[in-house]
């Protein structure tokens, strides 16, 4: 039995088997990937940085914002970052061009269900008129997520 099996006991030169670790080497660029994840999963907020100047609710009250419909998003020539996304506000159609290409392809895009500020000045990037943008959050990798609606609302619904 195990009884034997103390220190000093086996003669010298006895043949022992290779045992697995107790204890397995960590891979460090593993870990920290893992690490994110569970930062992310656990919801641990995110440093926020430097704050903008406080606006008043009236401030507030002039930024449009509004319910829209993803119909197509095609990636802008010459270009790495932007889509020119076309979005259906349910009155109307309009075209947006987005700096999201690295966090989404057209196909994650088409069908979203998102918030658009519609009352920016149109702005031309690349040649293309801009009628508003989208609102995204980003997280903790630098990663973008679309801010959506968690209920069937109709498009054009203003967001108070």
């Amino acid at each position: 039995g195990y009884a034997s099996f103390r220190w000093g006991n086996f003669p010298p030169g006895t043949a022992v088997k290779r045992g697995s670790s107790l204890f397995p080497r960590i891979d460090i660029k593993r870990w920290e990937e893992g690490k994110r994840e569970r930062d992310l999963k656990k919801g641990r907020p995110v440093d926020p940085g430097e704050h903008e100047e406080e606006i008043s609710i009236d401030e507030f009250k002039k930024v449009e914002l509004r319910v829209a419909r993803i119909l197509s998003a095609a990636p802008v020539a010459g270009t790495d970052k932007l889509y020119k996304i076309e979005v259906d506000l349910g009155y109307e159609k309009r075209t947006i061009v987005s700096g999201i290409r690295e966090h989404y392809s057209p196909e994650e895009l088409v069908g979203k269900v998102i918030i658009v500020v519609c009352n920016l000045k149109p702005a031309k990037l690349r040649g293309i008129e801009s009628k508003g943008m989208l609102l995204a959050a980003e997280g903790h990798d630098g990663g973008l997520a679309l801010l959506t609606v968690d209920r069937d609302i109709p498009l054009g619904s203003r967001i108070h």
